[in-house]
């Protein structure tokens, strides 16, 4: 049985992290209690700060009424051209109200700066089908140029996304360059504010390419007591950004990375991508501050050490319903800076790593199809982990969970080959005190 959320988790952890380009050494520990929305990271006194509470983004409001704020502001919705302009012209603080029924072909773009807006439904009896994925995913949620216009608290509530081959959402931005140097954008260049407050309440995401996709910028983002069910070669949810938790939450069968932890970009600093086209050198285009900050600090948007990125707390998940055939897949990876062959200037290179990341009190189930063979958690890491590298992934506490496996191929740690340089030593000094169940 999933173990109960009340629950106190006190660990203690010595790691490397860095801040302005230098190195220092943090003890820290998470707490996490009660109805696991705090987290409480702290470091010793040579940190030179006082102790920080982080939260789990959770809004105070009444998702089981039909006027969410309590105000009156409600637009009641029975089409996708109602749905969009509902979207586009509500004021602050509106639920909009899906009726009972399949809306498809559903693309819209939140406008910028739209901000404390709520989208309901009634679960199954509401199904929205995107118009497919990436920029035609059923709604898109911009980056923007200033805080301003960023667009927040955002709630979407009970109801279903489908859609074979197709995509929830998307939060866009980025750019790339091509090997002849020529730059791709995917907004305007200045595009480096994220959205932030958004917030998943008993959503059900089925047989979709992929559920969600938080772009670097994102923040503050949380699936609570979501199920999602077949993700078609894809993720239930790429988790670039930071401060991104799912919690209390159903995953069954990924057929790729199921949660891919990815890692951030500091806002208000412009991301450049590098294309798979571009050559291989030293002098190839885009930001490699990850391990050439320069003067750039937690003054400029990057996490201080006792921060965190990624909390995974109070799950079920669970192997594929059928035998599929299609191999290996895990339910959770860590993926940083490892494709490419290993050369410096690669994409994943581009952005911070995941740190201080969270997983406890889940439960891993991989019974399913036989011929599916699904661990538990991958590590694949282009600096490690837990060193004192600038471009490791610093600070993972994996604890509490219980994993029930099939058979013995398969297991709940498992380091990966291409590009990796994470060492079962490394992962030893993160907290690992778990329950494997055969």
């Amino acid at each position: 049985m999933k173990k109960s959320v009340k629950f106190i988790l006190a660990l203690t952890m010595l790691n490397s992290m860095v801040l302005a380009g230098s190195l220092a050494k943090r003890h820290w520990a998470p707490i996490i209690m009660g109805d696991i929305t705090t987290f409480v990271p702290y470091v010793t006194s040579d940190a030179g700060s006082d102790e920080v509470v982080n939260k789990v983004y959770v809004p105070n409001l009444k998702f089981h009424m039909n006027d969410v704020y309590g105000n009156g502001k409600i637009i009641h919705v029975g089409s996708v051209p109602e749905l969009e302009n509902a979207i586009q012209e509500a004021e602050p603080y509106t639920t909009i109200l899906l009726q009972n029924g399949t809306y498809d072909n559903v693309n819209i773009l939140f406008p910028k700066g739209t901000h404390h807006l709520t989208i309901k439904g009634s679960g199954e009896q509401t199904v929205i089908i995107p118009a497919g994925r990436d920029d035609n995913s059923a709604f898109l949620l911009p980056n923007v140029a200033s805080k301003s216009e960023q667009v927040h608290d955002i709630n979407f509530v009970d109801f279903t996304v489908s859609g074979e081959g197709k995509q929830c959402i998307k939060s866009s931005g980025g750019r790339w360059v091509d090997k002849n140097g020529v730059v791709h954008d995917h907004g305007e260049e200045n595009e480096k504010y994220g959205p932030y407050n958004i917030y998943f309440y008993k959503m059900n995401f089925v047989d979709l390419f992929m559920g969600l996709y938080s772009h670097l910028y994102a923040h503050d983002w949380t699936v609570d007591s979501c199920s999602f069910t077949h993700s078609s070669y894809s993720h239930f949810w790429y988790m670039m950004g930071w401060h991104l938790a799912v919690i209390n939450s159903t995953l069954v069968d990924p057929t790729h990375d199921g949660l891919a932890i990815r890692g951030y970009y500091p806002e208000g600093e412009v991301h450049t991508y590098i294309s798979d086209e571009m050559p291989r050198t030293e002098e190839c285009y885009g930001n490699r501050y990850v391990l050439d900050r320069g003067s750039r600090s937690v003054a400029n948007g990057f996490l201080p050490a006792d921060d965190w990125t990624h909390i995974i707390v109070n799950n079920t998940f669970k192997g594929s319903s059928s035998d599929r055939g299609d191999g290996s897949q895990p339910f959770m990876v860590f993926a940083y800076g490892i494709y490419g062959n290993d050369q410096p200037c690669d994409a994943e290179q581009t952005y911070l790593p995941p740190q201080n990341v969270v997983i406890s009190g889940n439960e891993l189930d991989t019974h399913g199809g036989d011929n599916v063979t699904t661990h538990g958690i991958q590590f694949d890491a282009w600096q490690g982990v837990n060193n004192e590298s600038l471009a490791s992934i610093n600070g993972i506490t994996i604890t509490d969970n219980n994993f029930i496996r099939k058979d013995s191929e398969e297991q709940f740690i498992i380091i990966g080959d291409s590009g990796n340089r994470a060492t079962q030593e490394e992962i030893d000094r993160s907290h690992i005190q778990n329950n494997t169940i055969q």
